[in-house]
């Protein structure tokens, strides 16, 4: 089976819609597919070791659908695909004009793209213009999949294919040598690993911390990731006066991100949402939840597809200091509970939740 992956987000800029394109396609591979991916940017040293070919595009992101408009076509003409599959719908937007005929065309949805996007308050009518042009969409959890129904009345091929974490990676890990390290032996530790913009809520955790450490005196958080967040959170932490109680790593290199998300008592991430994005998923929570870490999120969002409430961990309904200290004061108050928790986010995963089985669904619920 031949298939074309076209999408706007890929490495190397990082971000949860890059990891999920390269993992889906890395797992299409291991399923015997022969895989192109069409992606904007330079061409990379690494693009040769992956086991898919990649054609890069020079240009910003966003705009990846004007060069496409005709590069598409011709690429289709000159090449034989069972299936197409976009990373989001403004790269399948020529087909308003122009749709090839031959394979199936298919597009991942991952929610923010619903709301907002270069084409502004023509966003939502154009993308379902779009996506009517197309076979199938898969969103990447249920929350989103109804506000893609919202969106485009009617439409009836959809397959939620939820996205997975590598389980043989992500593993439970020591944490004394990294606490050490990092001078916080005697420490109950509350950790965020994420892209730092204002939504992930960064800063409401930090405002939480107060209240903790009223019970909790040995609570510190560790943040870690970059942007443009970064300069505004060392200013709230000065502005709180918890420089002990704060550490923020910027970010983390690849081999180390996993003692990271393994050394938190608690992984905290509540994201919220507005009219302009939201959390599709959050990858994040299942790399903590492999880590057997617990983990507290909000209830936005396709978050509530990545976290079940009380089992692998808590969800907010309300995004204030006071219920978020109350949730990290019953985890730390009831360790037990937090290890159960962390142990069947694990469980969970390895059921259904790796890689593997999110290629083995493409492969049964689309390209069959």
């Amino acid at each position: 089976m031949k298939i074309l992956l076209v999408t706007q987000d890929y490495y190397p800029v990082q971000g949860g819609i890059q990891s999920y394109c390269h993992e889906v396609a890395m797992s299409l591979c291991k399923q015997g597919v022969d895989l192109t991916m069409i992606c904007p940017g330079e061409v990379q040293e690494s693009d040769a070791t992956l086991p898919f070919k990649v054609i890069r595009v020079k240009i910003h992101s966003s705009f990846l659908f004007l060069k496409l408009l005709r590069l598409l076509p011709k690429h289709l003409k000159a090449h034989s695909y069972d299936h197409v599959l976009f990373g989001q719908w403004q790269n399948a937007i020529g087909f308003l004009w122009n749709k090839p005929k031959g394979p199936k065309y298919h597009t991942m949805v991952h929610g923010r793209e619903l709301l907002h996007g270069v084409f502004g308050p023509l966003t939502p009518w154009l993308c379902a213009k779009v996506y009517r042009k197309l076979d199938g969409v898969v969103p990447n959890s249920y929350p989103i999949a109804q506000m893609f129904q919202d969106t485009v009345p009617g439409f009836e091929n959809i397959h939620v294919i939820h996205p997975g974490v590598d389980a043989k990676r992500f593993t439970p890990q020591p944490k004394s040598t990294l606490k050490t390290e990092l001078g916080l032996a005697n420490k109950k530790l509350l950790v965020s690993i994420t892209r730092l913009v204002a939504r992930k809520n960064i800063a409401l955790v930090m405002q939480a911390l107060p209240l903790v450490l009223k019970e909790e005196p040995n609570a510190h958080i560790v943040v870690g990731g970059r942007g443009p967040e970064l300069a505004n959170l060392h200013a709230l932490r000065t502005q709180l006066k918890l420089e002990e109680h704060i550490t923020i790593l910027g970010s983390i290199p690849a081999d180390r991100l996993v003692e990271h998300f393994a050394l938190g008592d608690i992984f905290l991430l509540p994201s919220s949402q507005s009219s302009k994005d939201v959390e599709g998923f959050g990858i994040v929570f299942l790399e903590a939840g492999a880590c057997e870490v617990p983990v507290i999120g909000a209830n936005t969002g396709g978050i509530k597809d990545a976290v079940v409430h009380q089992q692998t961990g808590l969800l907010l309904e309300e995004l204030t200091q006071e219920v978020l200290a109350q949730a990290i004061l019953l985890l730390l108050k009831n360790p037990t509970q937090a290890q159960s928790m962390g142990q069947a986010a694990r469980q969970r995963i390895l059921a259904e939740l790796t890689w593997e089985t999110c290629g083995q669904n493409y492969m049964d619920k689309v390209f069959s």
